[in-house]
């Protein structure tokens, strides 16, 4: 009886995963002589965006608090933090239709600006299509802390 029940949950599982299909994508570049400067560096937030229909106000401030609580705590685990670098974020949203059912395109960008240098040391991409939105608070931390990390490993 156990087997069976393990063997029902395990099938269960595993056909959960093909109904759901989150597809992601991430990419990132970072120039050569800042990989490691990336990993210890103060990271600052110089500005960010919200692309999303109308209350992009509120999803801003929302997207701004986290990526500042996240880059502070980020910078409060560096024994000597290094020169700091600014970023600017840019979260975009767009729905579309698959199946007869509304996803949407949720992408975090994130750039890395050296002082006094008008072209990024480091962009971080992290992109993925999801039933999700980012009018979920929840969701927003989520998608941001997984883009942070993505820049920072």
């Amino acid at each position: 009886m156990k087997r069976c029940c393990l063997l029902v949950g395990v099938v269960l599982f595993l056909s959960s995963c093909l109904l759901l299909e989150t597809r992601r994508v991430q990419d990132l570049y970072v120039q050569s002589d800042y990989t490691e400067e990336i990993k210890h560096a103060e990271l600052v937030l110089d500005s960010i965006a919200v692309q999303k229909g109308f209350d992009s106000q509120r999803l801003e401030a929302n997207a701004d608090y986290i990526l500042r609580l996240l880059l502070a705590r980020n910078t409060q685990k560096l024994h000597q933090p290094g020169k700091p670098l600014r970023i600017r974020a840019l979260i975009k949203e767009e729905e579309f239709s698959r199946d007869f059912q509304i996803r949407n395109t949720v992408t975090v960008e994130l750039s890395v600006f050296a002082p006094r240098s008008s072209e990024p040391v480091a962009i971080a991409l992290f992109s993925e299509n999801t039933r999700e939105t980012i009018e979920s608070y929840a969701y927003l931390h989520s998608i941001i802390l997984r883009a942070v990390r993505h820049l920072t490993r």
